[in-house]
């Protein structure tokens, strides 16, 4: 008689998956990591599941990294009591340092208690910033990470590792890749092709040299499809500097791997600063960097990153074996074509985004104006000016809230502001749920009410 596997629900997709995944979230925003991670902590209670959370002992208000509205208002009072949120530094580090076998100890207790108090299964989150601190062991944390693909075999718990792409070097994050069989990027899940068994962590020289990406054409595509989509949650070009040559350290044929991007060398050496001015210097005008030159002068491959519009710098690929190397010339084109892609698609969002700060900047000058002719008595008609800027907490709004609560002022509604932002309704309704948070209001009547006030009586 064979045994039904059971499968899991995650929340954020609608695909099941088997007991035991072990999945890492790569987040470059809160409401990119509240988007996954609420919705998997709220799958977990609702199938009756243990949940543990472990929270940044270094962020506030533990208990709002696990649990939104939706999830208190939908779960049971008790099916919430399986949700466990504690330090992360308390469970990973009790006595100060981070012991893999300890931590793993303590999970396999959880998984036992799961099966002893008759809940459906255990699922585990963990945020991972307090790495940064570098707490003694910090070091065997990726060892660690790749041995939970052994232990949830036998003890099939649900693990999701968060990852803050921010707060972790785009080297650190290539490794982190390297031991997750599952990566979520933007959201969506990814197998990933680039994942290495334990024994290749304990053992490099099994896995970790040259990897022979012409074996299969689909591993090749694999790899380059997800590289593709990760370089989106990358928090800026020196992450991707960073992460891209870790992969193409992989390639055969390749002895070393430099990127000179405007803002600096990756790694820093000396003697490619030359190239970093020269790519500088070509930012308007892409076409005027000769990459001929840079190949005599370097003895390196040179593969230039840029669009029709601007040259963002250039991949210089030291080639210890020019056959090993041929085949994969392509793969990367494409790569430096991806990141150039990424690059110029930032460089638009933030002139844009440039652009909606000067108009915000210049409505709350306007309404000051209005404000003092106002109280000068030169203008009695204006009636009731709200100058938020006055307002405590006012000052904790980004600058993409700004806009949400300008709009609402004028009148506008939610959907209405959406289309003008070129955002669904529901970030509309997230960016809100935050400026209530930090002005303390519940509701859009209470904050057009708090806005109405004047603040001065």
């Amino acid at each position: 008689m064979s045994v039904i596997e059971r499968r899991v629900d995650l929340g954020f997709t609608p695909d099941r998956y088997p007991e035991g995944v072990h999945l890492c979230g790569l987040f470059s925003d809160e409401q990119e990591r509240r988007s996954v991670v609420y919705p998997f902590v709220r799958a977990g209670l609702r199938d009756g599941e243990e949940v543990e959370y472990l929270a940044d002992a270094a962020i506030p208000n533990w208990t709002e990294r696990a649990v939104d509205e939706r999830t208190a208002g939908s779960i049971p009072p008790k099916q919430l009591e399986k949700l466990s949120v504690v330090s992360a530094e308390e469970v990973y580090c009790p006595t100060g340092e981070f012991i893999p076998e300890a931590m793993l100890e303590h999970l396999g207790s959880r998984y036992e208690q799961s099966r002893a108090d008759g809940s459906e299964g255990s699922r585990v989150t963990g945020e991972t910033s307090w790495l940064t601190r570098k707490p003694r062991g910090a070091d065997r944390f990726v060892e660690y990470e790749s041995a939970l693909n052994i232990f949830v075999r036998d003890r099939p718990m649900t693990l999701l590792c968060q990852y803050d792409t921010e707060k972790f070097d785009g080297a650190t994050l290539f490794k982190i890749f390297d031991v997750h069989p599952l990566m979520i990027v933007r959201g969506q899940i990814m197998h990933n092709p680039y994942y290495a068994p334990l024994e290749e962590v304990l053992d490099p020289t099994l896995g970790h040299g040259p990897i022979d990406l012409a074996a299969e054409q689909h591993t090749v595509l694999g790899r380059l499809l997800v590289l593709q989509q990760t370089l989106t949650s990358l928090p800026d070009e020196t992450h991707i500097a960073q992460f891209t040559r870790e992969a193409f350290l992989r390639v055969p044929g390749v002895s070393d791997v430099h990127v000179c991007f405007r803002s600096g060398v990756v790694p820093p050496d000396d003697r490619f600063e030359d190239v970093r001015q020269r790519c500088t210097a070509a930012w308007d005008n892409p076409t005027s960097l000769d990459v001929s030159a840079v190949e005599r002068e370097t003895g390196a491959r040179c593969l230039a990153v840029r669009t029709p519009s601007h040259l963002f710098g250039v991949y210089l690929v030291e080639v210890g074996d020019d056959v090993q190397f041929a085949p994969y010339l392509d793969f990367f084109a494409n790569i430096t074509n991806a990141v150039a892609v990424v690059l110029d698609q930032r460089l638009s969002l933030a002139q844009v985004r440039l652009g909606r700060e000067r108009i915000v900047s210049l409505e709350q000058h306007l309404r000051r104006i209005a404000g003092e002719l106002e109280g000068s008595g030169v203008v009695s008609s204006f009636g009731r000016i709200p100058d938020p800027t006055e307002l405590p907490g006012i000052g904790e709004l980004s600058g993409r809230q700004w806009e949400v609560l300008t709009r609402l002022l004028r009148g506008e509604r939610v959907p209405g502001i959406a289309t003008a932002l070129f955002v669904s309704q529901s970030t509309v309704r997230n960016h809100l749920g935050e400026i209530y948070r930090k002005l303390g209001v519940h509701s859009q009547e209470e904050l057009l009410e708090l806005l109405r006030t004047d603040q001065r009586d």
